[in-house]
């Protein structure tokens, strides 16, 4: 053999000893990246992956499945321009977000989906940076939270929105707990309700309820109430519970107000078809009241107990149609802008003599 043979085998060797190391490491790079591409494509979020330029470089199963777009279709393509029609808002919000925080934390979005089906995702970004910290792109996170929406929505139909809302994202179980807090408490009540639907059939009594409560409710939650229950053909509302809320007082005897206006709106509507006119009495209070869950552990009402409550409704039961009864209270809280009367003082059950007030207007 050669000197030159010699020579170089052992750098023959050596450069096949790293090809085969080489070869390993690449091999084992690319079974880490199918691992990392199952373990993505196995996520039940939808997960986008995209470059500084906006290209859309990875899109997983879940993301074909929430969005009903095909990879093949988006895989190369500015995500702002595929989803420019689909979502309320523009990509640059999220890149704005980025570019402030380094993150966006969460954001909700509705989407019309064909035949006008709304369906809601919850959107999370996140920067994708090589190890050295240089910005590649984007990871764009998301989840339906339409199943989670259509529960708090249903919800709302049977409880406050403001209850709704919050026990859909407590996450916690139901309890039958109590807390004492400041509060104002508004009664409604329709007068001679009762004789009037003798002389109706049924559906047009729930017809007439339906269409006199849904504009209360919708009066209560302008001005930040929370609907307690119905009575009957009453309502009773909160202002300050669950959560504390800023010039409450104020806050309901302006809803009152705006109540009786509603009635005034509908009675119009009611004469031109020759029927029947409303009469809706009202009575708020405020104090000191326990606010939670009462009731047993199979069933339950959010509601609030005490003597404030109890002072309301009576209040409410004193008040003849058009009236808005308040209590002393209520009137030092209201008195700067709205126009009050003393009347005599009056005989509360369990509470004794009162000074009761009526409300006649704004001052200006």
């Amino acid at each position: 053999m050669s000197v030159r043979k010699k020579r170089t085998a052992p750098l023959e060797e050596l450069s096949a000893c790293l090809d085969r190391k080489v070869n390993v490491t690449t091999l084992e790079l690319q079974q880490s990246r199918d691992f990392l591409v199952e373990i993505l494509e196995s996520l039940v979020s939808g997960i986008i992956v995209v470059g500084t330029d906006l290209m859309i470089k990875m899109f997983n199963r879940s993301m074909e499945r929430l969005s009903d777009l095909r990879r093949e279709e988006v895989l190369g393509c500015r995500v702002d321009q595929v989803f420019a029609s689909r979502i309320e808002i523009p990509f640059s919000f999220f890149q704005r977000q980025m570019e402030e925080k380094g993150l966006v934390e969460g954001v909700k979005l509705r989407i019309e989906k064909e035949g006008g089906r709304p369906v809601y995702r919850h959107v999370r970004v996140e920067a994708w940076r090589e190890r050295e910290g240089s910005l590649q792109g984007y990871i764009i996170i998301v989840d339906d939270i339409t199943e989670q929406e259509c529960l708090q929505h249903s919800l709302s139909c049977y409880l406050s929105p403001a209850v709704a809302e919050g026990l859909a994202q407590s996450g916690e179980p139901l309890c039958l707990t109590g807390q004492r807090m400041e509060v104002v408490v508004l009664f409604a009540d329709l007068r001679g309700f009762s004789s009037m639907a003798q002389g109706l059939e049924p559906e047009s009594v729930v017809e007439l309820l339906n269409s006199y409560l849904g504009v209360m409710v919708d009066v209560i939650l302008k001005y930040s109430g929370t609907l307690d229950k119905f009575v009957g053909d009453g309502v009773m509302a909160l202002f300050g519970a669950p959560a504390p809320l800023v010039a409450a007082a104020e806050k309901a005897v302006e809803c009152a107000v705006e109540m009786q206006e509603e009635i005034g709106r509908l009675n119009r509507r009611r004469q031109h078809s020759g029927e029947a006119h409303l009469h809706l009495g009202v009575g708020i209070s405020c104090g000191a009241a326990v606010v939670g869950n009462i009731g047993s552990p199979v069933r339950m009402d959010f509601t609030a107990i005490g003597e404030t409550v109890n002072l309301a409704a009576r209040l409410q039961e004193y008040s003849r149609g058009g009236e808005i009864m308040v209590s002393e209270k209520v009137y030092q809280k209201v008195r700067d802008f709205i126009q009050i009367r003393a009347l005599a003082p009056g005989v509360v059950k369990g509470i004794g003599l009162i000074p009761v007030y009526v409300v006649e207007g704004y001052k200006f």
